[in-house]
């Protein structure tokens, strides 16, 4: 059975990559090169991707978040 290995303490790389793949799209729809209708969805696409992995590993990176764990125990002591 193989194992995926997901390293989440790296810099973020999806970030700047989801906005390349969406300027790239906007380009290729200011310039209408041949085929460009598919070429701007598939890039898209690559967009959408990119930017679904960037929120993944924001959200893990928010949830081991110390910041949140202090607001808990300020909530907590307020109700006591």
């Amino acid at each position: 059975m193989a194992r995926t290995y997901h390293d989440m303490f790296r810099p973020a790389y999806e970030l700047p990559a989801c906005a390349t793949w969406a300027a790239s799209s906007a380009a290729l729809s200011i310039l209408h090169p041949p085929m460009w209708p598919a070429l701007a969805v598939g890039m898209l696409a690559a967009s959408a991707v990119r930017g679904k992995q960037a929120v993944e590993l924001y959200r893990f990176r928010a949830s081991i978040s110390s910041l949140r764990v202090e607001r808990l125990c300020c909530i907590i002591q307020r109700s006591s």
